[in-house]
């Protein structure tokens, strides 16, 4: 008989007892709101079974700025009626399009600013290379410019 499964189970029971006596806990704490997102925050590795430990959201604001930063949101608030870039090759451009941008972030604009600039070469380059899949895009350099500008490489 495996007794490793068993011992599995019995170490995510335990896990998942100590998750719902959390969120009860944090409901009674925070009025209790309906738990909207949970995502795991790090992992004691070191113990059998190991120990998680869960991020709870429960207020509408935090909820919404952690939405931001999915491709979800992306893809919902940026790419609304673009037919000419696969869902994959916009899965692409939001994992490697620069989020950290200084200049942009004190200025308050949006993380996506280099989408647009990003779009017109990708398509550009896809008109010209026979309508290739995207496959991999590069963040080259910053320039140093009065307006910073990201270069990236487009591989197709």
């Amino acid at each position: 008989m495996d007794n490793s499964k068993e011992h599995m189970l019995y170490g995510r029971y335990l896990d998942f007892n100590r998750i719902v006596g959390e969120i009860k806990r944090n409901k009674k704490h925070n009025s209790n709101k309906t738990l909207l997102a949970i995502e795991l925050a790090e992992s004691d590795d070191e113990h059998l079974p190991p120990i998680n430990y869960y991020k709870y959201t429960f207020t509408q604001s935090e909820y919404d700025e952690k939405m931001k930063n999915t491709f979800e949101y992306f893809l919902y608030n940026y790419c609304q009626g673009e037919n000419r870039l696969s869902k994959s090759e916009l899965k692409l451009i939001y994992d490697k399009i620069d989020k950290s941008n200084i200049y942009w972030s004190k200025l308050k604009k949006n993380r996506y600013n280099d989408y647009e600039s990003m779009k017109k070469k990708i398509l550009y380059f896809k008109k010209n290379n026979g309508n290739k899949e995207l496959k991999d895009i590069v963040l080259i350099r910053v320039t140093d410019s009065h307006y910073p500008r990201n270069v990236y490489r487009y591989v197709f």
